[in-house]
């Protein structure tokens, strides 16, 4: 976003790419618990080196890796905030796809401690976002399930982006 020479500046406008994913760690480690602005200014700007795709609507950039370190969030229960903050954030952007880092912990410390990047932690603890996660997914599908029995149609995305973002805050821990 500054001008200098990367993938997005010099790569993206030259291709003809259906979706670009985003590992957003610069934008949201630096303000746990603060998504938006910065999250959508680098999405936005992203989005605006894409070409044209025939055939294709809506955004076209996702969030491919986002989650905190145990350690800098302090808590489990934190880290659930922060994940369902950036969660909320991807879908009033319009994310197609948000993609959580990690299912369990594959980074280490100097010390060989797990930094705590993780739904299910290295004593096979299921995390508290892990739960939202299926919270949301239930209720996901139930939603779009019902929707589709008496609409005789599914949601189009702004009626199921409006039903998940309640999802995220009514399931808080």
């Amino acid at each position: 976003m500054k001008g200098g020479i990367c993938l997005v500046n010099n790569v993206l406008p030259y291709t003809r790419v259906d979706f670009v994913s985003y590992s957003s760690y610069d934008t949201i480690n630096p303000n746990m618990g603060k998504a938006g602005d910065a999250l959508w200014e680098a999405l936005d700007y992203i989005e605006s080196k894409l070409s044209p795709k025939p055939g294709l609507t809506g955004k076209r950039v996702f969030i491919g890796e986002y989650g905190f370190p145990l350690k800098a969030a302090k808590t489990a229960e934190k880290q659930d905030e922060y994940a369902r903050e950036i969660s909320r954030a991807a879908l009033e952007w319009g994310c197609p796809f948000v993609l959580y880092w990690e299912f369990y912990c594959n980074e280490v410390d100097g010390e060989g401690n797990h930094k705590g990047f993780w739904l299910i932690d290295d004593k096979d603890k299921k995390q508290p976002f892990y739960n939202t996660l299926k919270s949301y997914y239930q209720k996901s599908r139930k939603f779009v399930a019902g929707f589709k029995k008496e609409r005789k149609r599914p949601p189009t995305d702004a009626e199921f982006r409006e039903k998940a973002k309640e999802f995220l805050e009514a399931d808080k821990q």
